[in-house]
């Protein structure tokens, strides 16, 4: 069987490779989306169509015509189906219709298509021409089947059209390309397939109809870009360059495997053919990649020529930015080379400097009162609506989407704004998590939208751009500064002059204060301990009974009086640590000691307070003994002791449990509490002098000072101390850990 390869089967089966490209590109772009599912199937029938019509065109048995034309037919009846779908669910993806009426246009659907199939009611017979175009009979269900299709071409474009009113802006015009190339596409396919093969009997131009869908499907995916899934430009060029591949390729194919067969013909005779082909696929594998590059510079120099090439925008821009720091250079040469291949109808660097204030630099195509309205207030609305690095906001999109109620804006004023103002891109100029400003750009001069590529290419630029402009205006900064760094100098010399005889005195004084203070503790350490210390002796040796037996109401005064001058001595020991600590006279002494052998003495020793208030008191001791530790055994009985006494103090009821453990190198102390607890404000001041928790209870019985001693003791000792708590009335947990020796 021979196969018909004809000017118009070459056209038919580039249409369906166009078709089914288009169809598995837009599908990837959007998957998921309703209105790109729709899409796909549309250029997929439209792809099968074609194919059909090729095949159809191609066969010479009557048999193999006869299924083709029910394939191609077939087909052809999916495409106002998917086209309807289509129409209902742009732009948005979503099917607003009720459920009676989709069931009904389904099954009215899936009935016309499948009867494409049925033999005699579309087509009866095909006689096979080799000479010229195939001659059908058609059945009486044509008239039905062109009723139905157009019935569902007129649904569609009521609906789009409808659409088209109900819609403002960049959807609006998109939507005028969606009902321009479907409608020059449905009537080349109706007058050519329906209209000429029905009323006329002329199917000789039947095969226009598949070929002039590329007119649809290319609008359609223009009108597809709402969301900048896909770019028309790219596909064109892309398609183009395919196009024009696959014709150059079988040509070159066709008439080198010709001459070559007839070279090879009278060397090796009917294998000629087999040789040639295989000689001239290893030619054409080797050229292939040339030929594409060739192909594709050829349609960008003649077809595209208005584009830029973004990797040398790129290119040029990191020049511009790395080749100066003059912010005035760089800014001219940037808004130079960005509007000579973008081309927008304005343009305009918006600059945030130390202070934050915007000012408006290099500014195209915009007046006065735009410009005010443009920065006015703007100072911490921008920082606040531009929070990530990398992104281009398209603003006819996100007001559109703002008027649906599928965006919400950070700040709705500024979106107005930038709408009445006509910016079209604003793209944020970050150096790390720093905005240093942005970039405004208008609609294109030629209201062609700005693709993906260009969104890209800007993501790209504005990277460099915010880098080039922080570090020109740094350099602004310490070139201005040192215009008038003398004048300060001379200034501050004169100052610091005046100053100097001023610290002198100060100095003299603050020596003779630290003098004084020295000698006040040295004093104080003596004579502030003296008066409470003998009182002390005398009230336990009354207590005891040196001085004769007392009576049980003068022996619970005394007690009052030896409880109440313990807590004077504490107070003074705090306060003299403090002032030693400050005045860096504390004094330690270090040596290697068991931690265990400190706690379990002090356990020991608090063990009556703790039963006086009923409490669970526990020390758990270490699993295993513990190694020694360089420090002062004063110094840290203090701070243990106080922590326990603390712990004890503030728990009314529950437990109080000590622990000691071995952790990465480090001794680990712990006292744990059921008491009343720390709130989360009191963490970021506790060890702080003089503070005092947040409980009422805390503020009636501490006085700031043994935490912050405590601190001080444990850093002495290269270690550290912290508490932890869930809350108020949830117990607290007091730590330190000091380094093994």
């Amino acid at each position: 069987m021979n196969f018909k390869l004809d000017l118009q089967n070459y056209f038919l089966i580039i249409s369906a490779i166009i078709n089914l490209f288009l169809a598995i590109f837009v599908y990837r772009k959007g998957k998921g989306r309703g209105v790109n599912f729709y899409y796909s199937l549309l250029a997929c029938s439209v792809a099968a169509w074609s194919f059909g019509m090729f095949m159809y065109r191609g066969v010479n048995l009557s048999a193999s015509a006869i299924f083709w034309t029910k394939f191609y037919y077939f087909f052809s009846g999916i495409i106002p189906f998917s086209l309807l779908y289509f129409s209902l669910s742009f732009p948005d993806g979503k099917i607003k219709i009720k459920n009676w009426l989709n069931y009904l246009i389904i099954i009215v659907g899936v009935v016309f298509v499948f009867s494409a199939l049925y033999d005699n009611f579309i087509v009866k017979n095909v006689i096979p021409n080799p000479a010229g175009e195939h001659y059908i009979f058609f059945g009486q269900g044509l008239n039905i089947w062109g009723l139905y299709l157009m019935l569902y071409f007129v649904l569609s474009f009521f609906v789009i059209i409808k659409k088209f009113f109900s819609y403002k802006g960049i959807l609006r015009q998109q939507i005028s390309y969606f009902i321009l190339g479907s409608l020059i596409s449905t009537l080349i396919g109706v007058t050519t397939n329906h209209i000429l093969p029905l009323f006329f009997h002329n199917p000789k131009y039947a095969w226009i109809g598949p070929t002039g869908t590329i007119i649809m499907v290319a609008f359609l995916a223009y009108a597809i870009t709402r969301y900048h899934l896909m770019d028309i430009r790219y596909i064109i060029k892309r398609s183009t360059v395919f196009t024009l591949l696959v014709v150059v390729i079988t040509a070159l194919y066709v008439s080198s495997s010709y001459l070559l067969t007839i070279i090879f013909e009278n060397f090796i005779g009917n294998s000629s053919k087999i040789v040639a082909g295989l000689v001239v696929g290893i030619l054409i594998a080797l050229i292939f990649e040339p030929l594409k590059n060739l192909l594709q510079n050829l349609t960008d120099r003649f077809l595209f020529s208005k584009e830029y090439n973004p990797k040398v925008l790129i290119g040029e821009i990191t020049q511009i930015t790395s080749e100066t720091l003059d912010l005035k250079k760089i800014l001219n040469n940037l808004s130079k080379k960005i509007s000579d291949a973008f081309h927008p109808t304005k343009l305009a660097f918006a600059l945030i400097d130390s202070k934050g204030k915007i000012g408006v630099s290099n500014q195209l195509g915009f007046n006065a009162r735009e410009v005010v309205l443009f920065t006015k207030g703007k100072e911490k609305v921008l920082p606040q609506y531009f929070k990530k690095a990398g992104d281009v906001y398209i603003i006819s999109e996100l007001s559109l989407q703002y008027e649906k109620g599928e965006y919400k804006p950070q700040h709705p004023q500024l979106l107005e704004d930038l709408n009445k103002i006509g910016i079209e891109l604003l793209i944020p100029l970050f150096v790390k998590e720093k905005l240093v400003g942005v970039l405004a750009m208008g609609e294109k001069k030629n209201n062609d939208p700005y693709s993906s590529e260009d969104l890209s290419t800007l993501q790209i630029i504005s990277r460099q751009i915010a880098i080039a402009l922080e570090n020109a205006s740094l350099y602004e900064q310490v070139t201005d500064l040192n215009i008038h760094l003398q004048d300060r100098v001379d200034e501050q010399t004169k100052e610091i002059r005046a100053k100097n005889e001023e610290l002198e005195t100060a100095n003299a004084r603050l020596r003779q204060l630290d003098k004084a203070k020295t000698d006040f503790i040295d004093i104080a350490s003596h004579q502030l301990r003296t008066p409470p210390t003998a009182v002390k002796g005398y009230v336990s040796m009354m207590l005891q009974g040196d001085f004769g037996k007392l009576d049980k109401k003068k022996s619970e005064i005394l007690n009052i009086v030896y409880s109440a001058n313990e807590k004077q001595i504490s107070l003074i020991e705090d306060l003299l640590n403090v002032a030693r600590l400050e005045a860096g006279r504390m004094e330690f002494t270090f040596e290697d000691a068991s931690l265990e052998e400190i706690v379990e003495g002090i356990t020991k020793e608090l063990i009556p307070l703790a039963k006086n208030k009923n409490l669970d008191f526990q020390y758990i001791k270490p699993d295993k003994p513990l190694p020694t530790v360089k420090l002062d055994k004063i110094k840290i009985r203090q701070v243990i002791m106080n922590l326990i006494e603390n712990a004890i103090k503030y728990t009314k009821e529950g437990f109080v449990k000590v622990s000691l453990a071995k952790t990465d190198g480090m001794i680990k102390f712990c006292v744990a509490d059921s008491g009343m607890g720390l709130a989360p404000d009191d963490f970021h001041n506790l060890f702080q002098k003089f503070a005092i928790g947040s409980n009422k209870e805390s503020r009636a019985k501490g006085t700031g000072i043994g935490l912050y001693v405590a601190k001080k003791m444990i850093e002495a000792h290269k270690g550290r101390v912290w508490a932890e708590s869930e809350g108020q009335g949830k117990g607290s947990k007091f730590c330190f850990e000091v380094p093994v020796s």
